[in-house]
C-alpha cells in the first residue's frame, strides 16, 4: 500500500481522511516493550501500521 495516503490526499485536498490502523504493546518476560523506529521520521513508537 505504499503511496496510498498519498494518493487519497491528492483527491480529497485538505478533507477530513479517515484510516483505520492498529498498534499493540508487547511486553517481555523482563518487562521490557518492544518497539520499532520509524524509518520515514526516525522516531520510535509501538509496533503498528494502516
Amino acid at each position: 500500500m505504499t503511496g496510498y495516503i498519498e494518493r487519497m490526499r491528492e483527491m480529497v485536498g485538505t478533507e477530513t481522511l479517515l484510516t483505520v490502523g492498529c498498534g499493540a504493546i508487547m511486553e517481555d518476560e523482563y518487562g521490557r516493550i518492544l518497539l520499532q523506529k520509524r524509518t520515514d521520521r526516525g522516531t520510535w513508537g509501538i509496533p503498528g501500521g494502516y
